[in-house]
């Protein structure tokens, strides 16, 4: 679980020290995504989709479905950077890279690390 999460991750960060916040916001959605898909996997379900809103109402297990529960609003923040990180007719007027400032890239990162930080826990590693 933690490689496919922690490689978002730290894509995430070298994308913020580049300037890329569009990049490092959506980076952040994938590395939420992925650890969340990783909490199914191990229990041996089958994740589909993208939001991670969906992903934690869906659980079918239970403790962790609790668990996850507190992620409501981190995963909120990241199912919104999905699509208008990366499709330029996404925002009025606007291109991604000009929409996404540091701050928003900042908050997309300490998002990103509670949803991986929880998926660990869960899967105990």
């Amino acid at each position: 679980m933690a490689r496919p999460s922690s490689r978002r991750s730290g894509g995430c960060r070298d994308s913020c020290f580049f300037g890329k916040t569009c990049e490092a916001c959506f980076l952040c959605q994938q590395a939420g995504e992925k650890a969340l898909k990783s909490v199914w996997f191990f229990f041996g379900l089958e994740p589909w989709g993208h939001s991670l809103t969906y992903l934690i109402e869906d659980m079918e297990h239970q403790s962790a479905r609790e668990m996850l529960a507190s992620l409501a609003e981190v995963a909120a923040t990241l199912d919104k950077l999905y699509i208008p990180t990366r499709y330029p007719h996404s925002l009025p007027d606007m291109m991604p890279r000009d929409a996404y400032r540091d701050k928003d890239s900042a908050g997309a990162m300490a998002a990103a690390a509670q949803v991986v930080k929880t998926a660990k826990t869960i899967c105990r590693f």
